[in-house]
């Protein structure tokens, strides 16, 4: 027989091979030359359809703060906050969830225990299912994996427009005519 998803975890998706059929298409997605604003869309939407969280958020550290590069749904600024500060108090920490009146969240860093690699936090409202939380939660590590994936093609894609730049600018300087 055919492993089913519990349905609150995913909305229509029926099937674990439906939903392992997504997170393949993601990972193909993360994979590609398409760009950084359709890989984000179709994640945001994939995470938020699979995990049914009210709101959901992909976090880098700049200069010592924290952005969102991407964000979903609905998303609290309290959690949001208590998501950072508990990075900011215990860098090396693994769990990052929480729950308090306005909903839980759960977090994880892209890259287990490194808190530059990145954030991905996942928001459910008040009165969230236990067992969703948890299906969720079973989701971070091949969300994350996804994620580690596109900042690799990112990096690589970044590192071969510096090397045309550079190439082009040799090429420049060395047809020049003067000496400056």
């Amino acid at each position: 027989t055919e492993n089913v998803v519990p349905p609150p975890l995913v909305g229509s998706i029926a099937s674990v091979a439906e939903a392992d059929q997504l997170l393949e298409g993601l990972d193909q997605l993360a994979q590609s030359g398409k760009s950084d604003r359709d890989f984000w869309r179709q994640f945001l939407i994939v995470v938020q359809g699979l995990t049914g969280a009210r709101g959901l958020g992909v976090l880098f550290s700049a200069q010592l703060e924290w952005v969102a590069v991407a964000i979903a749904g609905e998303l609290p600024d309290s959690h949001l906050r208590r998501v950072t500060d508990s990075v900011r108090e215990t860098p090396t920490g693994d769990s990052l969830d929480g729950t308090d009146a306005q909903g839980t969240w759960i977090a994880s860093f892209i890259e287990a225990g490194k808190v530059d690699s990145g954030i991905l936090l996942i928001d459910y409202p008040p009165d969230v299912p236990a067992s969703l939380v948890d299906s969720g939660r079973l989701l971070l590590d091949p969300f994350c994996e996804i994620l580690r994936t596109r900042q690799t093609i990112s990096r690589r894609e970044q590192d071969q427009v510096w090397c045309r730049r550079i190439e082009e600018c040799i090429r420049s300087i060395s047809q020049s005519s003067t000496q400056q």
